[in-house]
């Protein structure tokens, strides 16, 4: 009877081991994202203001008159345009900041990087702490961010729904048909993105789109992009806009990737 009891208890100690055993990892896992979660959330109580009043400091390492977009002031004078975003304080975290993207009723609103590679912030946040969100970044061979012809810009799939996991819902068109636009905050200005074209495509594909809208051939490569889409936007582009591709893990395939495209609105 004894033996019998003495079993029980060193199976159930056993049993409790392994328990343990296997919760650490997941107690690991959730801290990760509990941090992460607060990062971000961290970073948007700081350096965003929802009512727009946040005015460039004068010392900021941003502004430059030549390029910065004016608005006219009540008394018919120009004056330097009002961010949103306190890009001063935000680079003082971190330089590789290059801009804010609001997208999915702000569902996505995270601050933009450029880095060396495009490795460093897949597992790095936007204080360059190790995480498994990582960061939104720019593809690291970008020259002139929303200024060139095409702005590559990659974002995980987080299973927590954070990140770029909203995009996901650009698969059903009824959700575009509310959800048209996102916007992208840099120093200088906010722009305005229409949506022309929603993606699911192999990864090793999206080198060869890009550099495709990267050649003399950028009509044909858009053409191309419109009829990937999985509906009809009905958005026209050419071959004098810029264009801004999100991009994030898509899980119907072994690799896929989904690709939001967006055209930068001119303006009047």
């Amino acid at each position: 009877m004894n033996r019998k009891r003495d079993t029980l208890i060193m199976y159930r100690k056993m049993l409790s081991r392994l328990i343990i055993l296997a919760l650490i990892p997941l107690g690991v896992f959730l801290s990760d994202y509990i941090f992460s979660i607060k990062t971000y959330k961290e970073i948007r109580s700081l350096y965003t203001s929802s009512s727009k009043e946040i005015i460039q400091d004068e010392t900021s390492p941003y502004k430059d008159d030549n390029q910065i977009s004016h608005q006219l002031s009540d008394k018919g004078q120009r004056k330097p345009y009002e961010s949103p975003i306190d890009f001063t304080g935000l680079s003082a975290i971190n330089s590789d900041v290059i801009g804010w993207i609001s997208c999915c009723e702000e569902k996505i609103d995270y601050p933009i990087v450029l880095g060396t590679d495009n490795d460093f912030y897949l597992t790095h946040d936007f204080k360059k702490d190790k995480a498994r969100s990582g960061c939104i970044f720019a593809q690291a061979d970008t020259k002139d961010a929303f200024n060139q012809p095409v702005t590559v810009i990659y974002g995980h799939n987080m299973k927590d729904f954070s990140m770029f996991h909203q995009l996901l819902s650009y698969k059903n068109e009824e959700y575009f048909l509310d959800n048209r636009n996102f916007q992208i905050y840099s120093p200088n200005e906010e722009i305005n993105y229409n949506i022309f074209s929603v993606i699911v495509e192999d990864y090793e594909n999206i080198p060869c789109l890009v550099g495709n809208l990267l050649s003399s051939d950028l009509e044909n490569s858009v053409d191309l992009l419109k009829e990937m889409s999985l509906y009809d936007t009905n958005v026209d582009v050419d071959e004098t806009d810029q264009i801004v591709m999100l991009v994030t893990c898509e899980n119907s395939g072994i690799d896929n990737r989904l690709v939001v495209c967006g055209v930068k609105q001119k303006k009047d």
